[in-house]
């Protein structure tokens, strides 16, 4: 009997710390993102009836979970200002021009027309070069969280927020 080699190619662990995030749309919340996770991926099972059980099979559809980014809020509150424009133009919650006015330009944040976006999750290996791109194709956001200030803290902790984005798909590539 031989002997399989079991060995892998490659045995460096991967780091945390090395990635780079990029949303076209947020050219502001780019520089400032602080996590990012990559989205569970499913696909749903079906059940074949039988006489005796149910028997599970694999079903057609994937389903992806939700792509979180948290980000440090900048004292001009740009970038959580560009992701405030980006969700309201999507709901109008107050009037349609608010839809228009994302479109356009909307205060001091040019919006592209697009109310969708592509975003890159750039992953380095362990010397801190590019290794694989996660591209995730015309994201939006489903929830811009909240901001807390608190006088009471005794060390100074940067304020952060975090963005749900939901999105198509993505592919994973080597660079």
């Amino acid at each position: 009997m031989a002997i399989l080699n079991t060995q892998p190619d490659n045995v460096n662990f991967l780091s945390p710390l090395g990635f780079k995030f990029l949303i076209q749309k947020l050219p502001s919340t780019n520089f400032f993102t602080t996590q990012v996770n990559v989205p569970s991926v499913a696909v749903g099972d079906l059940n074949m009836p039988t006489p005796f059980i149910q028997v599970p099979t694999p079903g057609d559809q994937l389903q992806y979970g939700t792509l979180s980014l948290t980000f440090k809020v900048d004292e001009d509150l740009t970038n959580y200002i560009e992701l405030y424009n980006w969700t309201t133009g999507i709901g109008f919650p107050e009037s349609f021009n608010q839809y228009r006015d994302a479109l356009n330009d909307n205060a001091d944040i040019k919006i592209p027309t697009n109310l969708q976006s592509d975003g890159t999750l750039i992953v380095m290996n362990s010397n801190m070069r590019p290794n694989k791109e996660f591209n995730f194709k015309d994201l939006f956001p489903v929830q811009l969280g909240d901001i807390q200030f608190d006088s009471q803290q005794l060390d100074l902790e940067y304020i952060t927020c975090t963005v749900d984005f939901r999105f198509r798909s993505f592919d994973i590539k080597s660079v």
